[in-house]
């Protein structure tokens, strides 16, 4: 089997360089390639002895690339066949969610970022799944290397010198949500949102909206804990993740974002936030587990496949982002 794929990239060295020799003698090099002669060569054979030495010289050329490619994939994969994975508990939905049947949450695990990891990884013939534990824990485990990936994190500096993270993957739309019937929010940037008062829920990060932890209430541990907070006017304004937010709603029967009670904008001038996936430096084929994943993102993403998944599972906001 090696030996096959070698050969095959043999193949494919030489005959690019036969065209890239025909290129330059032919169309474009012939006179002045001849220096390149020996000096008695017979003006007869020069075109031929031209073709020759040119040739000698692109195989020489390529061949250290060629080779190094062609042995590098008749190597088998250090990846194992099955390999550990975990996320939030909470969940991320649409990302990565518990599947509900008939109104009720069952065990099985769904979503965007599941999708797209099984059709990476299914063409390698790699299995994975997924253990859903405490934030913390997860990344912990992921650092130790307990577990090999984690499937959602925000892409942060601090991160990547911890773990290897992918390419970035889908990214979220921060927006503010306030009460129809009272005062509109004056908020032009990010930092408009220190003049209100403002809640999230428990447990999130919000440092990418430039609030600190003693500028927001975070006690809700519901999404519909967090909607009952600002109904009461405990708060000025809710803030998060649009794509989070309206599936969070659709869980709660809520559909916050239809309901003429409440209004919403996106919060100016703050980045789209870029989630990626976390790899365990301590996993022994971790460069090549992240490459494979950054490889088939590049493949898949915004091609017909994710169309598909993107469809599926509803956060293509691209309006909203205008």
């Amino acid at each position: 089997m090696q030996q096959t794929a070698i050969s095959c990239y043999l193949g494919k060295l030489l005959r690019t360089a036969r065209y890239l020799v025909h290129i330059c003698v032919v169309d474009y090099l012939t006179e002045e390639l001849y220096f390149l002669l020996p000096v008695d060569t017979p003006p007869s054979l020069g075109l031929d002895a031209v073709m020759t030495t040119l040739l000698k010289i692109t195989l020489a050329m390529l061949l250290p690339v060629c080779c190094a490619t062609a042995v590098q994939a008749a190597l088998p994969s250090s990846i194992p066949t099955s390999i550990p994975v975990c996320d939030d508990q909470d969940s991320w939905p649409p990302y990565l969610q518990y599947q509900v049947v008939k109104g009720q949450r069952t065990g099985k695990l769904e979503g965007y970022s599941l999708d797209l990891a099984r059709l990476i990884l299914d063409k390698k013939s790699i299995q994975f799944e997924v253990e859903m534990l405490p934030w913390k824990r997860c990344l912990q485990n992921v650092e130790l290397g307990h577990s090999a990936m984690l499937l959602n994190a925000m892409g942060t500096p601090e991160r990547a010198k911890l773990y290897l993270a992918t390419k970035p993957f889908y990214s979220l739309t921060a927006v503010y949500i306030y009460l129809s019937a009272g005062p509109t929010p004056r908020i032009t940037q990010a930092s408009d949102l220190g003049n209100y008062r403002v809640c999230g829920m428990f447990g999130y990060d919000y440092q990418p909206f430039g609030l600190g932890k003693d500028q927001i209430d975070q006690v809700a541990h519901s999404f519909e804990q967090l909607v009952e907070k600002l109904n009461r006017k405990r708060c000025d304004i809710l803030i998060g993740h649009y794509e989070i937010m309206a599936q969070r709603s659709k869980e709660a029967g809520t559909s916050i974002f239809q309901n003429p009670q409440f209004s919403f904008a996106k919060i100016p001038q703050l980045p789209l936030v870029p989630f990626v996936m976390l790899i365990s430096r301590k996993a022994p084929y971790a460069q090549e587990l992240r490459t494979l994943m950054d490889d088939g993102f590049s493949e898949i993403l915004n091609g017909p496949e994710d169309k598909i998944l993107k469809k599926k599972w509803g956060i293509a906001w691209e309006n909203l982002r205008k």
